[in-house]
């Protein structure tokens, strides 16, 4: 007979799924409230992807339950609503809190006791109502809650691997038993006394004895599977045997089972009646919708309830269609599939995530590069993106082999926190001998020169190391003590024996470029000194102004509801983002995040990530694809110089002056529109009105010769990113003049400012 994997094994596996993502476990939590992270801090949004609760917490748990979530804000641990006002606060002794149903928490304590065991330093597992009232105390091994119906019960299984039940008053069902399988379904609980089967119900009377060698749960068809010594069958609530067969495969649900009949595998209804054979490796129950998994050759499929194969067996796993829609996973990556086949989200996560909260949102997750933090993704069930986690992108100082690409990554990130001595240097050191008699004489012995990294090693701390950075893989020769809230720094170099000795001080009077002297020993003729001189290479001073200063701003414009391109020099550095001009109010200003950036080609999105946020409605433009020639007639959309030329909207038009921008560079057009400081970031139209381009810069020495990013590396940066947004692809104003155009397109292009407090 062929290896079977069992339904019992495809539930294993979806737990197993579940852990890795973090699941709180839960059938019917409150519908439609998720978290979110943004920055370093925790919100929810709805099911429409509608942020409902600010992000402002440390940590919080996945979904709300029966109206309350368990969130964290220091060292402070509460219960909120839906509105996020406290409704209680979780006491010491409690070290966690995890979300069920129906209200209920599972916690987790710390034991310190034991009766035959020293349990000091186990974790206990106990339940808690939304009032932190303890229904069942944290002293059991484990614990969980559950749903059959309307009604809410609680497994418990103690440190001695015996287990009850209670109901969601903590009142215990029944007595203890050796095993429960799930808890109860259809009103019936199955339990393990000794090594023996059997049910019961949920006043706690044995209803069916403990006869079965092997026992399944009573699915909605009211069927359970069980097996006494070589006997398969299917019993009734009753414990009366309703079918014989050679041996079952899966349960009884949506009037189908698998079953071996005959010697053959097949399907069945409940009067026993054979639908067909199956040709398969391993079989998974028939879900509401009326198909079934399949596992042929190590892959999954899908069949109907009369065994038709719908979808061929490819997936390396398949989860459950709701609404039409269903996780598949293919080479390693999970995305979403039509019960047909067709691919609606593409293959490009991590896990899938089970939701509790609502069929129409289907949630992935993706572990962040480097780090333990796991990402979710939610999609609508039309297989929309309604939501990203945008974490905090945090870079740290590269001290171990850096290279020159780690110190651009990691002075890029903090380009606001940045100390005026940071930064990469061409870096010449001359080793000089002086006569001691004579200290007028003196001879230069080598000279070297070396690209050299100086940075902050210490978050806070006022101290700053220098790394070769010229790939030689040496390490930091000097480190750089700054002097109070001074320029002036002392030199400390290291020794032989790594101690540490001052030998000198720089002030920085010109960050663009510094020397200092070393003295590095003598004989009895000559003192030897080094004298080092730093040429700053990156990032520029200019740059480091820009982005130290409190506020600056750009243009943005929308490319999806919610979503907003700009360039990347706007974003850089930049702290807090807020959005002017949706829907043309240039009062309000909505919260932005950046959600993903391309230095190279100077470009950025921002997400929207304000609860105050609704909609940007219809974008009447295309993000287009046309082809574009010298000549042609553009436009350009803008808020320049903004201190003094107003918040209005601007706009500037020209041609295309060339199909290559600064120096030949063949990722930006040459326009002759004039642009300003204020423009980067704004929308190029062409004569019909799609977006072709975003500029991004002005030639500071040659008259409206201006340059904008070609749209296709918007398009390239988001594919490469993973996010599948649907961008704006129907244009209203094609036909319409020019006025007409603007006055329509200007409520979708808006100010962005930023602050790098």
């Amino acid at each position: 007979m062929r290896h079977r994997i069992t339904y019992f094994s495809f539930i294993t596996f979806i737990l197993l799924t579940l852990i890795a993502c973090s699941k709180d476990n839960s059938n019917s939590a409150s519908r439609g409230l998720y978290r979110i992270l943004v920055g370093e801090k925790y919100g929810f949004i709805n099911s429409e992807g509608k942020i409902v609760i600010e992000p402002q917490y440390d940590d919080a748990n996945r979904y709300f339950s029966s109206g309350v979530c368990y969130v964290e804000v220091g060292d402070k641990r509460y219960l909120i609503d839906e509105s996020g006002n406290i409704k209680n606060e979780i006491v010491d002794s409690i070290e966690t809190v995890r979300n069920f149903v129906d209200g209920l928490f599972l916690i987790y304590s710390y034991l310190s006791w034991g009766e035959d065991i020293d349990f000091s330093g186990l974790m206990a597992s106990g339940i808690m109502n939304s009032d932190c009232e303890l229904i069942v105390p944290a002293i059991y091994y484990s614990a969980w809650v559950n749903e059959d119906g309307d009604n809410t019960y609680i497994c418990v299984e103690k440190f001695n691997r015996k287990w009850f039940m209670t109901d969601r008053t903590g009142k215990m069902i029944g007595y203890e038993c050796d095993s429960i399988l799930s808890g109860f379904r259809s009103g019936l609980c199955a339990i393990k006394i000794g090594d023996k089967w059997g049910y019961m119900d949920n006043q706690g009377n044995l209803v069916i004895d403990t006869i079965y060698d092997f026992a399944r749960v009573f699915t909605e068809d009211g069927l359970a599977r069980v097996r006494q010594g070589s006997r398969h069958m299917f019993i009734d609530k009753g414990g009366k045997c309703v079918l014989n067969v050679d041996s079952t495969i899966s349960d009884f649900t949506n009037n189908r089972a698998a079953v071996i009949l005959n010697g053959e595998e097949c399907l069945i209804d409940k009067s026993g009646n054979k639908i067909c054979n199956l040709n398969c490796d391993g079989f998974y129950s028939f879900q509401d919708d009326g198909l079934a998994a399949i596992k042929q050759d190590g892959k999954y499929g899908t069949i109907d309830s009369l065994g038709k194969v719908v979808i061929s067996a490819k997936y390396e796993d398949l989860g459950v269609f709701r609404n039409g829609l269903a996780p598949a996973r293919l080479n390693g990556k999970w995305g979403l599939i039509d019960r047909n086949g067709k691919e609606v989200v593409r293959p490009v996560y991590e896990f899938f995530c089970s939701n509790p909260n609502d069929d129409n949102v289907f949630i992935f997750s993706d572990k962040l590069s480097k780090k333990t933090l796991y990402l979710f993704y939610y999609y609508d069930g039309e297989g929309k993106l309604i939501w990203q986690d945008l974490p905090q992108v945090t870079v740290e100082c590269p001290m171990f082999y850096p290279t020159r690409k780690d110190f651009i990554e990691y002075f890029d990130a903090n380009a606001s926190n940045l100390d005026p001595i940071e930064g990469i240097y061409y870096v010449t050191d001359k080793n000089y001998y002086q006569d001691r008699d004579n200290p007028n004489s003196y001879g230069l012995n080598s000279t070297n020169s070396e690209f050299y990294a100086v940075a902050r090693v210490n978050p806070g701390e006022n101290e700053f190391w220098s790394f070769c950075v010229d790939g030689t893989n040496r390490a930091w020769v000097n480190k750089f003590v700054k002097i109070g809230n001074s320029n002036n720094y002392a030199i400390v170099k290291r020794s032989e024996d790594t101690n540490y000795s001052s030998e000198g001080k720089v002030t920085l009077e010109d960050p663009n470029s510094f020397d200092f002297r070393l003295e590095t020993g003598k004989n009895n003729w000559y003192n030897f000194f080094v004298l080092y001189e730093f040429i700053r290479d990156y990032p520029a001073v200019e740059d480091m102004e820009q982005y130290q200063r409190a506020e600056w701003s750009g243009t943005g414009f929308a490319i999806a509801d919610g979503y907003v391109v700009t360039n990347n020099h706007v974003t850089k550095g930049a702290k807090t983002i807020r959005v002017k001009g949706i829907n043309g109010d240039m009062e309000k200003s909505y919260k932005g995040y950046v959600l993903t950036s391309d230095k190279e080609h100077d470009l950025s999105v921002i997400k929207i990530v304000d609860s105050d946020f609704e909609s940007f409605g219809k974008i009447p433009y295309t993000i287009g694809k046309a082809a574009v020639d010298v000549g042609d007639d553009i436009f350009v959309l803008g808020y320049p110089l903004t201190s003094s030329m107003g918040k209005e909207v601007k706009l500037t038009d020209g041609i295309i002056s060339s199909s290559t921008g600064y120096k030949g560079d063949e990722a930006m057009y040459q326009i002759s529109a004039p642009v300003q400081p204020g423009n980067s970031g704004g929308p190029l139209f062409n004569e019909v009105g799609d977006v072709i381009g975003v500029v991004c810069a002005k030639h500071a020495e040659a008259e409206n010769a201006n340059y904008a990013v070609k749209i296709s590396y918007l398009y390239s940066m988001l594919d490469a990113s993973g996010y599948n947004l649907k961008l704006a692809d129907s244009n209203s104003v094609r036909g319409k003049k020019l006025s007409s155009k603007v006055k329509k397109i200007k409520d979708f292009v808006y100010l962005i400012e930023c602050s790098s407090k």
